[in-house]
């Protein structure tokens, strides 16, 4: 129901779900059509949304639109700047399938100014700078690659649940008892 403001509000917020859901669905099937109509409707639902966007960009690059990919990759950028990596990793793809490596340099450069962690964009420089005849931006990049490849892989965090302290009125029972 969407009766009311709050109604509409928690309507929209399972519909972001289910449309995700269905624009994987139509992507599973190979319906890029149909990928890009609920697409759509997930930008026109929310279109200060980044997902939105970047959802519409994978979409429209899996169809070779690149134009209009980039178009939502910057987008996506502007609006989310936190998960830009993203975004500016997908503009440099785009870039490389329309043959413009200078822009694509430029967008995986961006990529490593917001997450200096990224391998795979530091990948595609190196590969692209070698290419491309750039020697001083090819020689940084493929030291920087090997300090990436040689850090040791973090282990995975523990869950914030299972190393808590007791409680605070467990500990004072056990004083209260000694």
């Amino acid at each position: 129901s969407r009766d009311d403001p709050d109604e509409g509000v928690a309507a929209d917020e399972m519909l972001y779900a289910a449309l995700e859901s269905r624009i994987k669905e139509a992507l599973w099937i190979h319906d890029t059509n149909l990928a890009l109509d609920r697409a759509n409707e997930y930008v026109a639902l929310s279109p200060s949304s980044a997902r939105g966007y970047m959802h519409r960009a994978d979409v429209l690059f899996r169809s070779r639109q690149w134009s209009q990919c980039r178009s939502d990759c910057l987008v996506a950028a502007r609006l989310a700047p936190p998960h830009a990596d993203e975004a500016m990793y997908l503009l440099g793809q785009c870039y490389e399938n329309e043959d413009s490596p200078e822009e694509a340099i430029g967008a995986y450069l961006s990529v490593l100014r917001v997450d200096p962690l990224a391998i795979s964009a530091a990948q595609r420089l190196a590969d692209l700078v070698r290419v491309h005849e750039r020697p001083a931006l090819r020689d940084w990049v493929a030291g920087y690659l090997d300090h990436l490849l040689s850090l040791e892989p973090v282990e995975s965090w523990p869950a914030p649940y299972r190393d808590l302290p007791a409680p605070q009125s467990a500990i004072e029972e056990k004083e209260v008892i000694r």
